[in-house]
This record gives structure tokens, sequence and C-alpha cells, in this order.
């Protein structure tokens, strides 16, 4: 039996939206007690890595339900490529001195236009 909460139009469907807005996101998942940590993390990982919307969905009766499932290590933090990094600047910039890309604890891309 499907979880209930979930949006429906009256058919008894409760996933008639997750087709639709999966395609509008590069990630998706169907929240339960058993999957929520690792699917969290996953999903999180996924939509920053990619710069883009994911779609998490949870039933109103799982909200507030503990979670059962096995404990998760967080995603390791991403790191840029320093290759694509300056290869995409020259591309939109043109050539840049070295120092332009030396490293820092804070990563950021700021210029100003000549």
């Amino acid at each position: 039996m499907p979880p209930t909460g979930m949006p429906a139009f009256g058919d008894g469907v409760f996933q008639n939206f997750i087709g639709i807005s999966a395609q509008a996101a590069c990630v998706h998942t169907i929240l339960t007690p058993d999957n929520c940590a690792a699917e969290m993390e996953r999903v999180i990982a996924t939509a920053m890595a990619n710069r883009q919307p994911a779609y998490i969905m949870v039933a109103q009766d799982m909200a507030e339900m503990p979670i059962t499932g096995p404990a998760v290590e967080p995603y390791p933090e991403l790191e840029s490529d320093t290759d694509e990094l300056k290869a995409a600047v020259e591309a939109a910039l043109g050539p840049r001195p070295a120092a332009f890309f030396r490293p820092s604890p804070c990563p950021a891309l700021v210029f100003k236009p000549s």
C-alpha cells in the first residue's frame, strides 16, 4: 500500500508528480525511514556537484517517523579541477596570469571587465 499524504488527483496514484518533477531535476528520490540518511547525502551531493535542482519526495505520514536505516558517512567535499577552471576562464575572458589561479581557502571567481 502506498504511503498516504502524497500528492494525488484522488485516483489512488500517490506518485503522480514525481515523473515530471524528476525530469526537471538532476537527481530525485522518494524518502523512506530505511533510505533517508543515505539518500539525503546522495541527492544533496549530486545537486551541489551539478549546480542543479533536486527533487525529494517525502510522504506526509513518513515525515515524523524515526530513521531505521543505517548511519552513513557524508559524501566527500568536491574539489575544483584546476585545468578545467583555467580552460573555462580563458574561454570566457581570455588568457590570465598564473597568479590568477593561486589556491584559496575560500574559492570564488571574481573578475573586473576590462
